[in-house]
């Protein structure tokens, strides 16, 4: 399972959410229980850089978990700050590896 967080950086600011993601972002994920792997994407078409943070999770009650943690919450505020028009989406693999 997957969660896929996507966001544009804030005009001015996309250096800014670049190393917040690799930084503060990559590590508060990498260290939650359940989180088996964290890796940062960047839109390769032409347009706004667009950024996707995609985490794979164990199961959903991990995910669960995470997402209504006070930690999540402040992780989520501090990515407003550099990040804007932010959407998530959970995926679910359906056909086995």
């Amino acid at each position: 399972m997957y969660l896929a967080i996507r966001c544009d950086a804030v005009p001015g600011k996309l250096t800014e959410l670049d190393a917040w993601l690799k930084g503060r972002g990559a590590r508060f994920w990498s260290s939650q229980p359940g989180v088996k792997s964290v890796e940062i994407f960047g839109d390769a078409l032409v347009g706004y850089p667009e950024r996707t943070l995609m985490i794979e999770v164990s199961d959903f009650t991990n995910l669960q978990r995470i997402l209504t943690s006070p930690e999540h919450a402040k992780f989520r505020n501090e990515l407003l700050a550099c990040g804007s028009d932010i959407q998530s989406q959970i995926l679910e693999r359906i056909v086995p590896t």
